[in-house]
């Protein structure tokens, strides 16, 4: 039965991990890990010793019919009780220890498996020109319309894969069209795709927010200054979304959050950016 369930197992997981393989191992790994893990689980399951009858039975009776009285009970009979085959104890040891070892590289290649996707996040700075049309190593991924949104900018956010480099094409509502090429090697946490945007007074910054402490010099800057595509330095607790102005935490202490904004290149420009040494109110801590 164990090995039956590791089978199933394997043969689900068999059609998305081969088909994956051409952009990495990570994802069959997983496969087999997952499908030991199961076998090894149940077969632990089935591994807990059976308790067999007693070969000399002790207050134990039987009756044909109750209703007949007492006379009709008659006592267990001693006699050697069937063979169960038992696992070993040290075979149970050696079933959790291997479920728990297959679990956790199954655990370590899934999450190896997920850093193989890069986020590429697409800004539409078009206004009312018009939706971008997007195109990931030629094939057409999606739009990005003009409909307000609720985060700072439109934007729409698309994946790519990180064993290759990728070409990005983005229609605008002309029928222009502005290429960009992104490098895995050089990034692993993603892109911003914003044309014209700085032109047009969309600035594309970094914003640090201290809750429970004062300001201290950091490195957030406008990024989108000298180019169109941005190579994002880390990953955002936020991205497009203003930081909560209040941060609820624990007693006396102090956190930091990071986000990527879309700001007005003007209000930028009227309060020099970054705030380096400002000691304007930091959000407040419950």
């Amino acid at each position: 039965m164990a090995g039956l369930a590791a089978l199933v197992t394997i043969a689900l997981l068999a059609i998305p991990a081969s088909s994956d393989l051409r952009y990495s191992a990570a994802l069959a790994i997983v496969a087999l890990a997952g499908a030991a893990s199961v076998g090894l689980l149940l077969s632990t399951l089935l591994s807990v010793r059976i308790t067999t009858p007693s070969a000399m039975p002790w207050g134990v009776w039987f009756s044909h019919d109750p209703s007949q009285g007492p006379a009709s009970w008659f006592a267990a009979q001693p006699g050697p009780a069937p063979t169960v085959p038992q696992a070993t104890p040290r075979a149970r040891v050696l079933s959790l220890v291997g479920t728990l070892v297959a679990g956790t590289v199954a655990i370590g290649a899934l999450i190896a498996w997920s850093q193989t996707y890069a986020k590429v996040y697409v800004v539409n700075a078009e206004g009312a020109r018009g939706a971008l049309v997007v195109r990931i190593d030629g094939a057409e991924v999606g739009r990005v319309k003009t409909k307000p949104a609720l985060a700072d900018v439109v934007y729409q956010q698309f994946e790519v894969r990180t064993n290759a480099s990728h070409r990005i094409v983005v229609t605008d509502a002309a029928g222009l069209d502005r290429t960009f090429e992104v490098d895995p090697k050089k990034t692993r946490s993603g892109w911003v795709v914003a044309p014209y945007a700085y032109e047009r007074g969309v600035c594309i910054a970094t914003q640090t927010s201290y809750y429970g402490k004062e300001p201290s010099d950091n490195d957030d800057a406008v990024l989108n200054a000298t180019s169109d595509l941005i190579a994002l330095p880390r990953s955002f607790d936020y991205v497009f979304t203003a930081p909560p102005s209040v941060l609820q935490t624990t007693h006396a202490s102090s956190q930091t959050r990071t986000a990527l904004r879309a700001l007005n290149c003007n209000e930028v420009e009227r309060r020099p950016y970054p705030p380096r040494g400002n000691k304007r109110r930091n959000p407040d801590l419950l």
